[in-house]
């Protein structure tokens, strides 16, 4: 569980680490400002005689400050408050001297016995000496210990400082600093301690006071401002100051956790690693380090088949992948592509989730996926155990038994004192009397005791310790942090019916560790992997070695000292205990050769992979990309304007280049690619001019920038888009057909060989190269067709020669000339005899395009689009409209290239076309503009009234003016339309009414919404007519059901999950609602023969025979969810013969419809019917309205809130 609208709590930053490589991994655990983390590690408390201290135990934080009289930053005077005095004086503190004098002596001890040089011990005590302390009392100095003691591989002093407060009285501050030499911002430590001034002979009666903080960069020190008065120092009764040598000594006792940030090695220090953050997936962190150390499972995990497996989307995969690499890593280990597998998007990781539910939903995933393997049944045979749910009656021979699988236990812990407690509680026997009595049967209502008895416990116990449960004062879910305790074994075997072959002793393996309220927190996990008593502690990325006190005691949850004024809220959550008599085989060592070689191989084989791609992406500053346009792309567009678009080209070449390769480099690399010399190519840069349009200019001639490099020339740093003029492109074949090549694009590739025969020729710096394309108004296409390098004097006159050469057309025929500056500015080339350099736009330039057309004269006006102009206008209207399904919510549609003048029956008859369906039966309705979501749409979109003369610009409602200035490479954003299809024609519509419905098979898997069209006076019987040929045209029921007289549609409300109400046939339309909620909906379905008797009834029985309504609920009879349904039963029935065709209704296995349990609900009440089989079905007890028979069993779909941190937390779902 995390901290709701934050990472993880000590996680405030986290680097973008690449979705391709979980294991380029980088420490995320802080980046500045890291956020307070809660504290897991225990507080010590010892004897004091300051009988007005304050002792600190919780979160600091911007929101939730701690007691400043208690514990402050010294460097922070704005937290510098007076303990005895509650004011503030910010003006006296000095700055710290690290030049400390001589007489400051320094003492390393450690009270765990552990090796001082062991410097990634967890804790450690240690002196500071404060000599000349006459002197010091009254200087206002400070005093900082010369050696620093080190614990979790960081140095820690200890600072006195001599401060005067407001009143004018002198006090000693006392603090602890940690690792203030770095400048790092990243490092970050959590740590308790006790700050003691020792008394000179009894160490009973030292001055202690506790502080807790986490400690980073901004705040490397924490303690006491005010520690004690020095007038209280130097009371010769309290003991503290040493007359004969002027001294004091100031003592710390610290206790750290392993640092985040820091170059913090788990696998030297301890062998193991750990797992990143993603951001909010701690919770996930703890369990699969729970679920490694279960060795067995791994085991079984690493010999699931897995080489046919889509290495993205397989769980079991994904989850060998993390297994591995915990086994053998040097580093943390990712698990984005685990959570990949899982379907999960980036926000999911964010997102926070119970730990129990995600083993819940973890273990049903891997339990499917071993099904037909060798691993097949691994999850029950570790994990499920056996209880058995009873009633006996206590005054008659009767009892009603059930036994039932479990994968964990969940233990109440309000109120109880330990783990014993709970499970007392769990059998705990009810009592049936009174108003509660139990419904035997034949016997009748009798006093009866119900509950539950452990039938066989698991090898490997999960017990859930529900911490989180619902408080009806304040309506919501609270964290109870009540003390409980648990122990290293516990013994369970009174808990069972009859013994096992092997005692319930089990010994505690991992404790799961959750700090925080309910609206988030943090989870880390105490591990106990060989259950030899030594603990290690798994914080994410961070692995420790941590003694049986924190990993235990330091759990129990509670107030720890009756001095705390906040109660700590860092408790077990979940215990994972292993059987005593099968330890051996669930914890067995797990070695390289139990894991298949094939597995091994794969994996390795991807690693490799990952780190050419690694090293890639390290190397990707060197490289430049080249994307190579020819003159192919320039044919290939169609149509359009400009030589090609820029947001949908597809470069027909790539090259990837060293930024300092040359320019020769690059035209070999070019010309062997293309299978070319290098001086058969000639390299252009593509620049994207004013007005948005791009063209080739810029001719790089190797004998100028040949020895320059490809960065100093493209002055670009990623990607250059160039073009390369080849030889054998087909403006230099003077044997090219163009009138081919207008008419049969295909003509281009047959040409190959004999352009390969062509030479380019020398670039000459007083030319220009033009680009040409054609425009015939009898097809109304325009095609790019050559190019030619021109002299700047040259003029139309003898440019329409060479066209008319290379066209083939009659030597004296008149072109119509246009220049194509933009899409909406075609420039009409009127005088022929002007030269190139007069007739420019502006200025001449390489890579402007012409466009001709053959001058027609009096006959240009019988087409639609006469001249360049009128084709380019139009042009300029084209609008990309996509098309989706409405009544598909994930229909990705389909795209038309439409014209705004498109009226309303045009563009109709395109889309009717696309789809093959008479346009004249197409509905259309127009988004909500101010929803962007596709799925968000359907049910905000506006209908379209039918209009012959509507054109799209008034749909979308866009100024054509406005539009025709916009650029073609700055349209981002795509119209969207959204059709129906209609069983009659539009302008019919307005007689007719929509009728939202659902269509239900009678086996029930089939379930599909339809939107009918009935006329609006229409009845039921009407309607369901209609709906019969919709289910015959959609293939949900057959030709031979269509036909038959004996299949019958009935109409049904439903509401809340429950079957509301049966239309007669003869009902209006117009008296049913149109309108429907999430709770409400109409269904119609099949009348089966057997209920052909109740048709006409009105109080659905004839007789004895009931048509009986069912629906499913959980608990409460108003939870109801899934598919309610109708079911023909008979009075006096026995009712196991009703459930038989229940479940064959529902198609559900003999196990799970065992959990099963059935209820009567009339007026408000479920009366649960009784399990013995020889009941029969009976409802005289019950009066007033007609009862419905409710199936209480668990909503396996339902977003279970229960139990949950937040009701804003989504349900945990593994997709694949």
């Amino acid at each position: 569980m995390e901290i709701a609208g934050n990472t993880d709590l000590n996680n405030s930053s986290v680097q973008k680490i690449d979705d391709e490589d979980d294991h380029n991994q980088i420490d995320t655990s802080f980046d500045h400002p890291p956020s307070k983390k809660l504290l897991t590690s225990p507080i010590v408390y010892s004897n004091t005689n300051d009988q007005a201290k304050t002792d600190v135990n919780m979160v600091v934080s911007p929101n939730n400050p701690i007691d400043t009289s208690a514990s402050t930053n010294p460097t922070d005077d704005s937290q510098t408050v007076n303990m005895l005095e509650q004011n503030t004086d910010a003006n006296d503190v000095n700055k710290l001297d690290q030049d400390q004098p001589n007489d400051v002596s320094m003492n390393n001890s450690n009270g765990n016995n552990e090796e001082t040089d062991d410097d990634s011990r967890a804790e450690a005590t240690f002196q500071l000496v404060v000599n000349d302390f006459s002197k010091f009392k009254d200087s206002k100095e400070s005093r900082l210990s010369a050696t620093p003691c080190i614990v979790r591989n960081l140095p820690w002093k200890i600072l006195a400082m001599s401060k005067q407060v407001s009143s004018g009285e002198m006090v000693l501050g006392f603090f602890l600093q940690c690792n203030a030499e770095s400048e790092s911002n990243r490092w970050s430590v959590c740590a308790s301690a006790e700050l003691r001034l020792l008394h000179t002979t009894d160490p009973e009666k030292n001055f202690v006071k506790k502080i807790q903080h986490l400690f980073y960069l901004k705040e490397n020190d924490w303690g006491y401002s005010p520690f004690i008065p020095m007038k209280d120092i130097l009371d010769p009764e309290k003991g503290f100051y040493n007359a004969q040598k002027d001294c004091i000594t100031l003592e710390v006792w610290v206790n750290a956790d392993a640092p985040h940030g820091t170059a913090w090695d788990s696998k030297k220090l301890t062998g193991f690693v750990g797992l990143t953050n993603q951001g909010a997936t701690c919770y996930m962190n703890s369990l699969l380090q729970t679920l490694y150390f279960t060795n067995d499972l791994r085991r079984a995990v690493y010999l699931l088949p897995t080489e046919t497996d889509d290495p993205i989307k397989s769980v079991p995969y994904a989850l060998q992948r993390v297994f591995y690499d915990l086994q053998f890593s040097e580093k943390s280990v990712g698990t984005k592509k685990l959570t990949r597998s899982f379907g999960w998007e980036t926000l999911d990781t964010f997102m926070q989730h119970d730990v129990q539910e995600l083993c819940r939903v973890l273990m049903d995933n891997l339990e499917t996926k071993m099904k037909g393997t060798k691993v097949e049944g691994t999850i029950p045979d570790l994990f499920e155990g056996k209880m058995i749910s009873y009633i006996k009656c206590k005054h008659i021979d009767y009892e009603s038994r059930r036994t039932e699988g479990f994968y964990d236990i969940q233990l109440n812990i309000k109120g109880k004192k330990d783990i014993y407690e709970s499970f007392k509680d769990y059998v705990t026997v009810e009592t049936l009397e009174g108003e509660n009595k139990y419904d035997a049967g034949k016997f009748g209502l009798q006093e009866a005791q119900k509950g539950v008895i452990f039938d066989k416990f698991p090898p490997v116990l999960h017990l859930h310790l529900m911490r989180f449960q619902y408080d009806p004062q304040t309506d919501s879910n609270i964290k109870i942090n009540d003390k409980y305790e648990f122990f290293d074994s516990i013994e369970l075997d009174e808990f069972l019916e009859k013994n096992e072959p092997t005692p319930a002793k089990y010994l505690l393996h991992a404790v799961l560790v959750h700090s925080g309220d309910n609206h988030g927190g943090h989870y880390v996990v105490f591990i106990n992997p060989k259950l030899d008593g030594k603990w290690f502690k798994f914080d994410d990325e961070v692995v420790s070695k941590c003694s049986r006190k924190d990993a235990v005691n330091a759990n129990f949850g509670g107030n720890q000292s009756e001095e705390l004024t906040f109660r700590h809220s860092t408790n077990a959550y979940m215990l994972v205990y292993v059987r005593d008599s099968h330890k051996n085989l669930v914890l067995s060592e797990v070695k390289k050769n139990d894991i298949p070689q094939t597995l091994q191989d794969r994996l390795a084989e991807e690693k490799r992979i990952e780190l050419l791609r690694k090293k890639e992406r390290n190397e990707a500053h060197l490289y430049m990309q080249i994307n190579i346009i020819l003159e192919k792309e320039f044919y290939e567009n169609n149509g359009n304007a400009d030589l090609f678009d820029s947001n949908k080209i597809e470069c027909t070449k790539q090259l990837k280049v060293k930024k300092i390769s040359t320019m020769l480099e690059l035209a070999r690399q070019i010309a062997e690619l293309l299978d070319l010399n290098v001086e058969d190519i000639r390299i252009w840069s593509i620049m994207s001019r004013y007005n948005y349009t791009f063209r080739p200019l810029n001719c790089y001639e190797l004998k100028e920038y040949g020895n320059k490099t490809v960065q100093e020339v493209s002055k670009q740093d990623s990607v250059w888009r160039i073009f390369v003029e080849t030889s054998h492109d087909l403006s230099f074949s003077n044997n090219f057909d163009y009138v081919s090549l207008i008419n049969k694009y295909e003509d281009v590739e047959q040409s190959e060989s004999v352009l390969r025969q062509q030479k380019l020729a020398p670039y000459k710096s007083d030319e220009v190269m033009i680009l040409f394309k054609y425009f015939d108004p009898k097809t109304s296409s325009l095609r790019y067709v050559f190019r030619m390098n021109l002299s700047k004097t040259a003029t139309l006159l003898s440019i329409q020669d060479k066209i008319n050469k290379k066209m083939k057309f009659p030597p004296q025929t008149d072109l119509l000339f246009f220049e194509e500056v933009k899409i909406s500015q075609i420039t009409p080339l009127v005088n022929k005899e002007d030269t190139l350099i007069k007739l420019a736009h502006e200025q001449l330039l390489d890579g402007d395009i012409y466009v001709f057309q053959i001058n027609e004269n009096d006959r240009l006006n019988t087409y639609k689009l006469p001249t360049v102009s009128d084709y380019f206008k139009d042009l300029s209207l084209k609008i990309e409209v996509l098309f989706c399904d409405k009544n598909l919510p994930n229909d990705e549609g389909f795209v038309l290239n439409l014209s705004l003048k498109n009226k309303y029956t045009e563009f109709a008859k395109m889309v009717g076309e696309h789809i093959d369906y008479d346009p004249e039966k197409l509905q259309f309705f127009r988004p909500n503009q101010n929803v962007y979501d596709l799925k968000s749409q359907l049910g905000m979109n506006q209908a379209i009234k039918y209009n012959q003369e509507l054109q799209l610009k008034d749909i979308f409602q866009i100024k054509t003016q406005m539009y025709q200035q916009t650029q073609p490479g700055q349209q981002q954003q795509i119209r969207k339309i959204f059709y129906q299809k209609l069983n009659l024609k539009i302008m019919e519509l307005e007689e007719r009414r929509p009728f939202k419905l659902t269509w239900l098979s009678s086996n029930l898997k089939v379930e599909k919404e339809m939107v009918l069209m009935p006329l609006k006076k229409a009845n039921v019987k009407d309607l369901l007519v209609e709906c019969r040929q919709e289910l015959l045209k959609e293939n949900l029921i057959t030709t031979e059901n269509f036909e038959d007289k004996n299949f019958c549609l009935r109409l049904v409300e439903i509401v809340g999950s429950k079957l509301h109400k049966i239309f007669r046939e003869d009902i209006s339309i117009e008296s049913l609602e149109a309108t429907q909620t999430s709770n409400k909906l109409y269904r119609v379905e099949q009348v089966l023969p057997e209920e052909f008797d109740l048709l006409t009834s009105t109080a659905c029985n004839v007789g004895d025979d009931y048509l009986l309504p069912i629906a499913h609920f959980t608990k409460e009879i108003y939870a109801t969810f899934g598919l309610p349904f109708l079911l023909k039963v008979k009075l006096g029935e026995p009712f196991k013969e009703i459930k038989q065709r229940i479940q064959r209704k529902l198609d559900v296995n003999e196990k799970e419809f065992s959990t099963y349990r059935f209820a009567l609900i009339s007026m408000g009440t479920a009366n649960y019917l009784p399990e013995d089989e020889n009941y029969k079905f009976d409802l005289s007890n019950l009066s007033g309205v007609q009862p419905w028979l409710g199936i209480d069993h668990q909503n396996k779909a339902a977003n279970k809130n229960k139990g949950r941190f937040s009701t804003m937390e989504k349900a945990i779902k593994i997709f694949n």
